[in-house]
């Protein structure tokens, strides 16, 4: 993963990458990410999720890959984007659309993005959503 920036999305190589492994192989993969500033922040049944934190922004990133057993990939991936409340413009449906355009551009026709935004507490979530397609 690029550890560069907290606010990257998810590139279309680790996207192929992390959607050709069972959960067995990501969750001894996301151990890996402790090394180069990245934390398993959980242990779900449905796998590890591993996420940074930049601590001179606030903003941090989660991947968390859902599977439904051991021996198939994963049915998607969510890649959750923490901001500051405040650090972001304000979350138009023309915003939102503009973020998940891009997000579907990087990542190709083989997979289908869609975005989620909340407001909680302290900070603003932006999800991705992303599934394979079946004929991809």
């Amino acid at each position: 993963m690029d550890n560069s920036a907290p606010e990257t999305l998810l590139s279309k190589t680790d996207a192929d990458r992390i959607f050709s492994l069972t959960k067995p192989e990501w969750n001894q993969q996301a151990k890996e990410y402790v090394g180069s500033g990245w934390i398993v922040t959980s242990q779900h049944d449905t796998g590890a999720q591993v996420a940074m934190i930049n601590p001179s922004t606030g903003t941090g990133l989660a991947v968390h890959p859902l599977f439904a057993n051991d021996h198939e990939p994963p049915i998607m991936v969510i890649v959750s984007n923490h901001f500051p409340m405040g650090a972001l413009p304000p979350m138009t449906d023309e915003a939102k659309r503009d973020i998940q355009a891009a997000a579907q551009k990087n990542l190709g026709s083989d997979y289908q993005v869609k975005l989620q935004h909340a407001k909680l507490e302290h900070s603003e979530v932006i999800e991705l959503i992303v599934t394979k397609r079946p004929d991809a």
